[in-house]
């Protein structure tokens, strides 16, 4: 009898990549990268219970623009629940013309779209989610960046089944400083439109260094819906090592 070969999980995302982004003029590029974390925020609130959290992103780009994004976060202690999210998008300039003349040809810039799924096991009080959104950017290359992000969040967990409607508006700016260092600049809305949940705005601003491909962040995350057991503006740190 001939063995078969067990397919590796290298040829399992090859052919999920090679579905979505059939059709590609070249061949498609990848990249991943693995982040450590002190803690783990999503639009200015922590995910991870403010313990330290670990994140594995793999994305792939065609030469038109488009992309797909897996990603796989840990929420917590060790061996506790993670975070799956998975993004399929489209990138691209944006033509001068939109601006009316009045964006140099020496400023490029971008516009993402992107549809987003994310989901989480529930553990004691906090509950099990699914969250299925779109997101819309816009703003020049690797300085700034202004985001609409609407999404349906939907939890379950002692209280039942909870669904709500979430918009998240954000902008981001990023000031090179020389020396691979650099000034990073956020802040942002989120707007509850269904749950009886008080809307909040945040914002952060931070320090980061690069050189190669690893990458640090030191910031300071300062906001209205901080959670009520930890008053005050949170220090985050993190460590990001690049591969391909």
């Amino acid at each position: 009898m001939v063995a078969l070969a067990r397919p590796s999980w290298r040829h399992a995302f090859a052919g999920l990549v090679g579905l979505v982004l059939a059709g590609a003029a070249v061949a498609v590029e990848w990249q991943g990268q693995l982040v450590l974390m002190s803690e783990k925020t999503v639009y200015g609130r922590s995910q991870s219970q403010g313990r330290p959290s670990a994140a594995l992103d793999l994305s792939w780009q065609a030469d038109d623009g488009r992309y797909l994004a897996l990603g796989l976060a840990s929420l917590g202690r060790t061996g506790g629940p993670a975070e799956l999210s998975v993004g399929l998008g489209k990138s691209g300039a944006v033509p001068p013309q939109v601006f009316g003349g009045a964006v140099g040809d020496d400023v490029a810039w971008l516009a993402d779209v992107t549809v987003f799924g994310a989901a989480g096991p529930g553990r004691g009080e906090r509950p099990a989610y699914v969250q299925l959104g779109l997101g819309l950017a816009v703003g020049p290359r690797l300085r700034t960046g202004l985001w609409l992000l609407p999404s349906r969040p939907v939890l379950w967990g002692p209280q039942g089944i909870q669904r709500d409607r979430l918009v998240v508006v954000e902008a981001t700016w990023r000031e090179p400083l020389g020396a691979g260092f650099a000034l990073d600049l956020g802040a942002g809305r989120v707007t509850y439109h269904e749950l009886a949940v008080p809307n909040y705005t945040y914002g952060h601003v931070g320090l980061s260094w690069q050189r190669g491909p690893w990458q640090v962040f030191v910031s300071r995350l300062l906001h209205g819906g901080r959670e009520a057991q930890r008053p005050g503006p949170l220090a985050l740190m993190s460590l990001l090592w690049r591969f391909h």
